[in-house]
């Protein structure tokens, strides 16, 4: 299965990792690495480091995209965090 990746930079103001597009054009499975030195959190326009999914530094999450009905989006904790692009999205597309 093709792997689609891309590098994003998330700072203190919520940033859209991906749009939907590429998590419902026949995705197996969406996650998202937080490559970066402090948590990040993940969730749908408005996102915020208290209503948010935490991803701890160096941690992971993964996907349904069946789940998904929407934009996905993240908010670093701290300014701190970019350096350049520390969080990594993957999407496994279907064949």
């Amino acid at each position: 299965m093709p792997l689609v990746t891309q590098a994003v930079a998330v700072n203190t103001t919520a940033t859209q990792l991906f749009p939907f597009a590429a998590a419902s054009g026949g995705a197996k499975r969406i996650s998202v690495t937080n490559a970066g030195p402090n948590p990040i959190h993940i969730g749908a326009a408005g996102v915020t480091t208290s209503n948010g999914f935490k991803i701890a530094a160096g941690g992971s999450f993964s996907l349904s995209p069946g789940i998904i009905n929407g934009p996905i989006f993240a908010i670093a904790e701290t300014a701190l965090q970019v350096s350049p692009a520390d969080t990594r999205v993957m999407v496994e597309v279907s064949d």
